[in-house]
């Protein structure tokens, strides 16, 4: 359990221009750790949300990173539901608050997690104002401003035109765009442990983890190279500089990604 923790917390929903010192042979080499889908993925249970977020938050402030999250605030009611008991949300909220109060950032990954290949101007624009209402209060609380906005799915629009109308919204509403260029895909490996984990599978649990880890150094490493060049990501082109590169540690939930963590598992088994 304790090692699940672990792997959980790492893939805590799991990405803004926060910068720290990278650990690399060249110096002056930076890096910007962020994670997307809080509160949290994939549970709904605010005790364990609490127990993830509190265990994250004190490895970032002990090693003084300094992070920040992306919210996706359709997560603060419960799954399959608009709308949750006042207790319940304000209980989900006050796990975003954790993170104002040890100073981070937050930032907005739209409310729903929406798919912008298929959503229309109008629609993303009422999901983003959605993600809005409770992260900018718990910001203003402490002095600060909703200033970054992190693509769900790292999907900027279907077509030139639709990435343009979606800029255009954004740049509206005085967003900063938060871009990926090392994604650790690592809730592939969270799902088939978790999955583990269920079936007290512990062969499968310890294969998993150094799975993970092995992949995790092998995307790092290749990253610091591809931060230095236009990566082109589902049809949009980032530029990010030679000594800068954002590394995202976030968990995307969709039922296929999940399908395919269950294959990964079977093949394995």
């Amino acid at each position: 359990m304790k090692r699940f923790v672990a792997i959980a917390v790492v893939a805590i929903v799991c990405c803004v221009f926060t910068i720290i010192s990278s650990i690399s042979a060249e110096p002056q080499r930076q890096i910007a750790i962020t994670f997307d889908d809080l509160p949290s993925v994939p549970t709904y249970d605010v005790g364990e949300m609490k127990a993830l977020t509190t265990k994250l938050l004190k490895i970032l402030k002990q090693n003084k990173v300094p992070a920040v999250g992306f919210v996706n605030e359709g997560k603060l009611h419960q799954r399959g539901e608009t709308r949750s008991g006042p207790n319940e949300f304000e209980a989900r909220a006050a796990i975003l608050n954790l993170w104002v109060d040890a100073g981070f950032e937050l930032g907005n990954h739209t409310y729903s997690h929406l798919d912008m290949f298929t959503a229309s101007a109008e629609k993303f624009k009422q999901d983003l104002i959605a993600g809005e209402q409770t992260t900018q209060k718990l910001l203003a609380a402490k002095g600060m401003k909703l200033r970054y906005f992190r693509h769900p799915f790292l999907n900027t629009g279907a077509s030139p035109e639709m990435k343009s109308a979606f800029d255009n919204i954004l740049a509206e509403r005085k967003y900063i765009i938060a871009p990926v260029t090392v994604d650790n895909q690592d809730y592939v490996f969270a799902a088939v442990y978790a999955d583990a984990l269920k079936n007290n599978d512990h062969t499968m649990m310890s294969r998993v983890a150094e799975a993970d880890e092995k992949a995790r150094l092998s995307i790092y490493s290749a990253g610091r190279g591809a931060a230095r060049q236009s990566l082109q990501i589902r049809g949009s082109v980032y530029s990010p500089s030679g000594d800068f590169m954002v590394a995202t540690l976030g968990i995307h939930t969709k039922t296929s990604t999940h399908d395919r963590a269950v294959q990964a598992r079977t093949r394995r088994a």
